[in-house]
C-alpha cells in the first residue's frame, strides 16, 4: 500500500536511518521535497516522501512508530551498526506522521496529507 510519509526537519535524520534499517533506501526523508507553513514559506520545517511500492506490512509499522514509537523489527539491532537508536528514536516519531492512500486518487491522497500536516510544498528555487 503506498505511504505518504511527512517528517519534522529535525527528526528527518534519525527517521531516514529508521527507513534504510526496514530496507526504503537511504536518505529518504533528508533530501526529498521540502515542506513549509503556508504563512512562512521562506522556512523548511518539513520534508516529505510518497513511496508507492511500501508493503502494507511496512505501512502499518510505520503507522504505528509515528503513533507511539513502536519500533519495527529489523535485521540488526537497534543503536548497534550505525543504526539509530534509543533516545533518538524515541524523540523522533513524534515529528513523524504516515497516510496510507486507501481508497483515494493520488491527487487527493496529496492534498489530504498536507492539508492535515498544515503545510504546502516549499516555492521552488530560482534557477
Amino acid at each position: 500500500m503506498p505511504a505518504i510519509l511527512i517528517c519534522a526537519v529535525g527528526a528527518a535524520e534519525t527517521v531516514s536511518g529508521l527507513l534504510a534499517a526496514m530496507g526504503r533506501g537511504p536518505d529518504t526523508l533528508t533530501k526529498g521535497p521540502a515542506l513549509v507553513d503556508p504563512d512562512d514559506t521562506a522556512t523548511v520545517t518539513h520534508r516529505m516522501c510518497m513511496d508507492c511500492s511500501m508493503p502494507d506490512a511496512v505501512v502499518a509499522a510505520l503507522v504505528a512508530y509515528a503513533a507511539d514509537g513502536t519500533l519495527p523489527e529489523i535485521a540488526g539491532t537497534w543503536g548497534e551498526d550505525n543504526l539509530p537508536g534509543g533516545d533518538d528514536l524515541a524523540a523522533a516519531h513524534s515529528g513523524l506522521a504516515a497516510y496510507p492512500q486507501d481508497d483515494r486518487t493520488r491527487a487527493e491522497w496529496l492534498a489530504a496529507a498536507l492539508n492535515d500536516a498544515g503545510l504546502e510544498l516549499a516555492p521552488a528555487s530560482d534557477i
